[in-house]
């Protein structure tokens, strides 16, 4: 136990150190291409505007890195989450986050499950997954909490352009993550992590004529 410990503790610290120097390299890149951006010559701004977003989505993957690491090596502990609290106090933060998205919220009076303490970060995960994959300005996605005598669901369904089929099998079947050859799917494989770890699983449909639903269910 004292070894696993001590490898633990390890993995933190290079963990930490490399978070450190790759989020300090990107946001120096960023900052050069907004530069760019704003002084080059009209053929070089597109170019600038990729380094740019490029720069965003490694920061965005190596966040999303952090947390799972630190999910598999903190010993989640389990404990009741009042729901209808959780799911309001989210939305109202990832409103105020991306004020372009058309958020909606329909919760019962009462909505208690027994879960890890992490279950809040699988809905953050599942909200901007649907906000920053949009392919719209103002993407829409409507929440919805439900309590039933089998367990209470919870869903999340947008209008954008749909999950790749590689992260639909990340999201409801826990891919490993040896076989990702991209980061996009590593905040659904924290989704999955923390829903398996609470007893629940999660399932995806396509809509129609767009969209999609992914839905948690919780046991009883």
């Amino acid at each position: 136990m004292t070894e696993l410990k001590s490898r633990e503790s390890q993995l933190q610290v290079i963990d930490r150190v490399l978070r450190h120097n790759l989020r300090n390299d990107m946001t120096t890149i960023g900052m050069f291409a907004e530069q760019i951006e704003e002084t080059a010559p009209e053929a070089l701004v597109e170019h600038a505007e990729r380094i740019r977003a490029t720069s965003e989505r490694i920061n965005r993957t190596v966040e999303k890195e952090r947390k799972i690491t630190k999910f598999l090596t903190d010993s989640p502990e389990e404990t009741t989450v009042d729901m209808v609290r959780m799911v309001n106090a989210v939305v109202d933060r990832i409103a105020d986050r991306y004020p372009d998205a058309r958020l909606s919220a329909t919760v019962p009076d009462s909505c208690r499950i027994h879960a890890t303490t992490y279950v809040e970060q699988a809905f953050v995960e599942l909200l901007e997954n649907a906000i920053v994959h949009a392919d719209r300005d103002n993407p829409t996605i409507d929440i919805r909490l439900s309590d039933h005598p089998d367990g209470p669901t919870l869903t999340v369904t947008d209008d954008g352009p749909g999950i790749p089929e590689m992260d639909r099998t990340v999201l409801t079947q826990g891919t490993e993550i040896e076989q990702l050859y991209h980061g996009s799917g590593l905040g659904l494989w924290l989704v999955h992590l923390i829903v398996a770890h609470s007893g629940g699983t999660v399932s995806f449909v396509e809509n129609n004529p767009r969209g999609s639903t992914v839905t948690i269910e919780f046991p009883p």
